[in-house]
């Protein structure tokens, strides 16, 4: 009797020594898998950038059109395949903040400003970091703070002063795998002087939105939509169809003034994918072009 609560005590001892090497080890396997499936994601996202290149390399060289093989489909190449697709993968589907860092009273910018807000909404508000502050004027706040970075010439180089909206800012910038995106997948900052600041055909989903307004930019998304029934699924709407639908919505808060100030219809500098979701784990990868 004497020597049983030594032996009780032991025992508890093995079970938690066997529970806790358990745990540690199931804790190693998926930090051992997360790490894999990051350099897997990085690396297959490198391989989707150098293809992109060769590809636009290979037809200025030899712009002949050649029918396009069958192919499984993985959720970069949908990604490829949509221009409106939700998440930022191409450097031409983002909202560049160029006038508003150059000049935040010029003429473009203040057609711009009410719409970088709304994109910062949009991507944001739902989220509790955000929620929690209870302000309406949140977006505003932090779009006004990154602007008195004036002339930068990157994302980074625009965080507040202001401690909290600066904590704010940082966990924009971060992003997550499965919840809300990073801010560089939606915003950028590129010269563009002499052309308009949104590449029309490229824009994402959020951008469009943000831009003409959730009524015109779901009339936009359904006319699409439509027109990929009998046309290639990429294909998105004209400068003149986007004209007539501008006409046939005069109420429409984007006026038909602005269509070619804020909106580039070039099909040029489709540039390189920046994104990769590894579609297991949800990781994301994320590389500025090569």
């Amino acid at each position: 009797m004497v020597f049983l609560p030594f032996v009780v005590t032991f025992l508890m001892i093995l079970v938690l020594g066997g529970s806790l090497l358990f745990t540690s080890i199931q804790n190693t396997a998926l930090e051992k898998k997360i790490i894999f499936s990051q350099k897997s994601a990085h690396l297959s996202l490198m391989s989707s950038q150098a293809l992109a290149k060769y590809n636009l390399l290979k037809t200025r060289a030899h712009p002949i059109k050649k029918p396009k093989a069958k192919r499984q489909t993985t959720l970069l190449q949908k990604a490829q395949t949509n221009s409106r697709h939700s998440r930022g993968f191409f450097h031409s589907s983002k909202f560049n903040l160029w006038p508003l860092v150059q000049d935040k009273h010029s003429p473009l910018s203040k057609i711009l400003y009410d719409k970088a807000v709304r994109l910062i909404e949009i991507l944001y508000q739902k989220e509790s970091f955000y929620q929690k502050f209870h302000d309406p004027e949140l977006a505003k706040k932090i779009l006004d703070a990154m602007l008195e970075n004036k002339g930068e010439k990157s994302l980074v180089s625009l965080f507040p002063k202001d401690p909290i909206l600066k904590k704010i800012y940082y966990q924009m910038m971060q992003g997550t795998n499965t919840k809300y995106p990073s801010l560089r997948e939606f915003f950028k900052i590129e010269e563009c002087s002499k052309n308009a600041p949104i590449q029309f055909h490229y824009a994402s989903t959020p951008v469009l939105m943000a831009i003409l307004g959730k009524t015109l930019g779901q009339e936009v998304l359904r006319s699409e939509k439509e027109k990929q029934k009998t046309q290639n699924r990429g294909t998105t709407l004209t400068k003149q169809q986007m004209q007539q639908l501008l006409l046939k919505n005069p109420s429409s808060e984007f006026p038909f003034d602005h269509l070619e100030k804020v909106f580039s219809f070039s099909l040029k500098n489709k540039g390189v994918p920046e994104l990769y979701v590894d579609q297991n784990l949800l990781i994301t990868a994320t590389k500025t072009p090569l």
